[in-house]
């Protein structure tokens, strides 16, 4: 049986949305990294006041695992 594991992008508001599914689906935090703590020279240069925005983060949700990324605003349009 194939497993799927989504990886979502939240433009900047990753933290809001780890909440939500905390909150609403009972979802549990099981890695987080922010911007600030991403290896040097591993990530874009960040508009100033998103180092600590979330980079990624992982989920479990029920029996899965799901991701979340926070793409710094004005890095990227999704």
């Amino acid at each position: 049986m194939a497993l799927v594991q989504p990886y979502l992008f939240f433009n900047g508001r990753c933290e809001e949305a780890i909440e939500f599914y905390k909150r609403s689906l009972g979802a549990e935090l099981q890695m987080m990294m922010r911007n600030k703590d991403a290896p040097p020279g591993e990530a874009p240069p960040l508009p100033p006041g998103s180092e600590n925005k979330v980079m990624h983060a992982t989920l479990a949700i029920g029996g899965g695992i799901g991701a979340v990324g926070g793409i710094a605003p004005g890095l990227a349009k999704v």
